[in-house]
């Protein structure tokens, strides 16, 4: 996962990326946790990059 992390890391900070797109990604990402039971280990992953957010259904 670390690997993963470092790559997109690079890449954002090489490109500019569009703020709706990066919701999106955020979203589906999300989503794909969901559906395979990660929905903590999401929730805990964004709130280390300060974002909070809030998984109905949770």
């Amino acid at each position: 996962m670390k690997k993963i992390e470092q790559a997109v890391a690079e890449q954002l900070e090489e490109i500019k990326i569009n703020p709706e797109n990066l919701v999106k990604a955020v979203v589906e990402l999300v989503s794909l946790a969901r559906s395979k039971g990660f929905v903590e280990e999401a929730r805990a992953a964004l709130s280390a990059c300060g974002i909070t957010l809030e998984i109905e259904g949770v």
